[in-house]
């Protein structure tokens, strides 16, 4: 009796402290992130009819402008694979980002199925457990 009724007189109290950590720590974890600067065009003149630029927004607008410059926003071209990547000297695969998914076919191509093998850039030399092909990412600005 004396737990039941210790339980049902502290249970409240545990639970608003565990609230309040879980409210704290979630706090923490997510401070620090800004509001994102939305990627929009000016738009059209009041009387005018917009071009595609004027109304593209995120990721078509960044197209846009990267086709502008003259260069491939996705780089979703193939790798070239002149050799077999060795660790000593790997196919180096170009990333905006820490981490890139590649598609191993083998050396020669087509030598064995597609395996995704996730090149990172703090893990250095990556390889193809199937065919041993080495991978290395190298971080750029853009592609």
């Amino acid at each position: 009796m004396f737990v039941a009724r210790l339980t049902r007189t502290a249970a409240p109290a545990f639970a608003r402290a565990s609230a309040a950590r879980a409210f704290s720590v979630a706090a923490v974890r997510l401070g620090g992130h800004g509001p994102s600067e939305p990627f929009v065009g000016p738009g059209a003149k009041p009387g005018t009819v917009p071009t595609e630029l004027d109304q593209a927004t995120g990721l078509e607008r960044h197209e846009y402008l990267s086709e502008l410059e003259g260069r491939d926003a996705f780089d979703m071209k193939p790798l070239e694979m002149t050799h077999l990547g060795t660790v000593t000297n790997p196919i180096v695969v170009k990333s905006v980002d820490d981490v890139r998914y590649v598609g191993c076919s083998g050396y020669p191509a087509e030598s064995h199925e597609n395996i995704w093998i996730r090149v990172a850039e703090e893990k250095g030399v990556n390889r193809c457990p199937e065919c041993g092909c080495c991978y290395q990412l190298k971080k750029v600005d853009h592609l």
